[in-house]
Order: C-alpha cells, then structure tokens, then sequence
C-alpha cells in the first residue's frame, strides 16, 4: 500500500468513526429525552387515569383502591344526591340531620361495596330497595347515567402542585349526549395520581336530569295523545276538580294531607283504571307539589251525569323541600294540573303506558 493509499483508509475510518459517534450520540439523546419523557408522561395525572381505567379492564382492585379515593367519591355522591331533596335549612335541623347520618351511613358503604365488586367481576350486587342505603345509591346510579357513560377523552388539565383538576368528556350512550366532568385529583407519594373528588357532580346530575326530562316529554308527547282518546279530566261542569289541604295537629308535630277530587270522562266503554300525575304550580307557574296517582288502587264512582270521579290523598312530609311550600301556601292561589300516563281495559286490549324512565338502547 502506497503512503497516498494509507492516508486516504485512514481519513475513511476517521469519518467512519465520527459517523459512529454521532449515531450513538443521536440514539443516546433520543434515549435520554425518551426517559425524561416516560418519567415525566408518568407522573401526570392523565397517566394515572389511564391506570385506573386498565385496573377495572384487568379487574385488579388493589391499584384501583390506590388511585381512586371510594370514601371520598362515595361521601360526596350521596351528599350531593341528599341535597337534591333536602333544603339548606332543614340540614341545621338536629332531627334532619341525625335522620340524613343514619342514610349516609347505610348508603356510603354500600357506594364503596359496589364498585368493589363492579371492578373485580364487571358487574354490580343487586340492590335490595327496601334498603335506604341501597335506594339511594341507585338513585345516585340512575341520576348520573351510570351503566350508559363511555369515556371519550381528557379535554384539560390545570395543576396546583400536588392537587390537579381534570376535565374529561364522557358521552351517554342513552341519552346521545357529551357530558363534562372535573376530576379534582391529588399526587401520591411515587408521583403518580389518586382521583380525590367530582367538583361539578351536582352541576352534571341537574343538567343530565333536565336532559332526561326533556327526552321523556319528547317520547311520551305521542303516547299521552292516544290516552286522550280514551280518557279526559273535566274542569268544569257541577262537579269541578277540586283540591283540599286538611291540617292535623298532634302534641308532637302537626301534619297535613292534600285531598283532590277528579272528575273524568271515560270516552271508550272498556276502560279498567287510569294513571296519572297531579301537580300544583303557585303564582309563578312552579311546581310545588306532584304526585302520581291510580285509580287501580281505589273504588271508581259514577255519577248521574256520567262522569267518574276519583278521590285520593296524600300526606305531607314538612321536613321535605318538596312539600315544604304546600304546606303554608294559600291554595286560592294556586293552579293545577292532571297530566295522564297510562290506562287499562278490562277485555284484554293492551295497556297504554307513558315511560317513566328512558328505554334502554
């Protein structure tokens, strides 16, 4: 090899070698910022999420437990759902009050014992509904759509140090609706994260109640035109509608009960029963007392001017948000209304039944 020859192999192998070293250099950075990404990707709440979801797919409930506080989740729940029914205050009540910690503590830990049991086999304990505990907890179910929700994605995140806030988007499947939820959640000491709370639970069950309303109103609007058909309230005539509230007082406390008559035209011969809804709106058009009715449950009376007439009662509950009105308004007042919902016949034609509750999809 001439000396021209040895020069020239050696600056190949120099370029080689420089070649080498930037590669390795290139994959060493690429590796560096891949860890640095992985350390801080798992430290971020969205990861810890994504945990928790894994955890229910894998039925593993220990991590579930480390990253989502049921205590917690299951204490606001069922205040949330409590403060739906209960006023401001009526909760400074001691009677009330004791009455509210005796439910909240049936239902809290029936809250924690069915998610227990939905992440290690997919599917809930069947809830007894003589138990006030276990009502609740399907009511809490029922109001936030529960078995129906699909999570669609993380919309934003802002963190405070330790505490993070989540917001999520989930869809109702029933409802063919986009629902937002805030998850406040906090850091854990590896640096991963535990969903502490819902900020905005009460916020989404009015909203998704309202939605519910509406899509109930939107289904049954066709139904309640074929009862008509067969059934009407009179309003008018000798024997109006009428609404009564009767108070009894007792040594303890006084009590009261709403009395209505209803005068009805029954317009086909074969009618069996008919179910309703009774409402009464004060000056402002607001509902301050519903109930539904059924004549099932009751002798039907007809009169001499071919009309039937149903009576019925109902107590009120003055420790109640929703009878506390109707227990001291003035009924003169008031206005009401009878919206129908159902009726049966005696000769085997097929109930017609508005829905109280959406049909499952």
């Amino acid at each position: 090899m001439t000396e021209n020859q040895d020069t020239v192999v050696k600056c190949e192998d120099k370029k080689s070698h420089k070649k080498i070293i930037l590669i390795v250099g290139a994959i060493v950075i690429l590796a560096a910022m891949a860890a640095f990404y992985l350390l801080y990707w798992v430290k971020t709440p969205q990861y810890s999420l994504n945990i928790i979801k894994e955890s229910v797919a894998k039925h593993d409930l220990m991590t579930f437990e480390r990253h989502v506080n049921l205590q917690n989740i299951g204490t606001q729940a069922i205040d949330d759902m409590i403060a739906t029914t209960i006023s401001p205050e009526d909760r400074k009540n001691p009677l009330i009050l004791g009455m509210i910690n005796m439910v909240k503590a049936a239902a809290v830990p029936t809250f924690i014992t069915q998610a227990q049991k939905y992440v290690e086999t997919g599917n809930f304990a069947k809830l007894n509904e003589q138990n006030d505990g276990q009502v609740i907890v399907a009511s809490v179910a029922e109001r936030t759509g529960l078995m129906t929700m699909e999570f669609k994605g993380i919309e934003k995140t802002s963190r405070n140090k330790d505490e993070a806030l989540v917001t999520i988007k989930i869809w109702d499947q029933q409802l063919e609706k986009n629902f937002e939820l805030q998850l406040k959640m906090k850091q854990l000491d590896d640096g991963t994260w535990c969903l502490d709370s819902i900020s905005n639970l009460k916020t989404f069950m009015a909203d998704r109640d309202r939605t519910v309303e509406k899509r109930l109103a939107e289904l049954n609007k066709p139904i309640q035109a074929k009862i008509k058909e067969k059934v009407q309230l009179i309003t008018d005539g000798p024997s109006p509608i009428s609404v009564e509230r009767v108070t009894q007082n007792s040594e303890l406390l006084p009590s009261h009960i709403i009395k209505v008559w209803l005068p009805f035209k029954v317009l086909v011969p074969n009618i069996k029963s008919v179910r309703g809804t009774f409402l009464i709106y004060d000056s402002d058009k607001r509902v301050i007392f519903s109930r539904d009715f059924d004549s099932g449950n009751a002798d039907l009376s007809k009169s001499k001017d071919g009309l039937w007439h149903f009576n019925n009662s109902w107590p009120l509950n003055s420790y109640d948000v929703n009878d506390k009105e109707i227990t001291t308004c003035d009924l003169s007042q008031t206005t009401n209304e009878v919206i129908f919902t159902g009726v049966s016949f005696n000769d085997g034609t097929e109930d017609i039944e508005c829905y109280n509750i959406l049909p499952a999809k």
